[in-house]
């Protein structure tokens, strides 16, 4: 995810994340410890009420015009990638997922 921040980012995709952790300071830590160049916030019940039961990391690709256009748990990061190069000519030569 790092990787594809970075390749990302400068295009102008913002990428953030939520957390579901019970005890906010455990998240908190966890991302401190792991430098995490995006945003993370605490997803409290009523924040994770809009969001679909679901796996885990569950990702949303919203568009400028505020559309879900991709929607996902688990990482398919092939999948991912494919949806955002939909998003305009900025990520139309966004890199395919390297292997593993």
């Amino acid at each position: 995810m790092e990787k594809l921040y970075r390749e990302t980012t400068g295009p102008g995709l913002a990428l953030l994340s939520i957390d579901q952790d019970e005890e906010p300071g455990k998240a908190i830590e966890f991302w401190a410890k792991r430098h995490v160049p995006w945003p993370n916030f605490h997803g409290n019940a009523d924040i994770l009420s809009h969001f679909p039961q679901h796996g885990i990391p569950y990702f949303d690709l919203i568009d400028a015009s505020g559309h879900v256009v991709f929607s996902a748990d688990g990482l398919d990061e092939t999948a991912l990638r494919a949806a955002i190069t939909t998003l305009g000519p900025a990520f139309a030569s966004l890199p395919k997922a390297s292997r593993p």
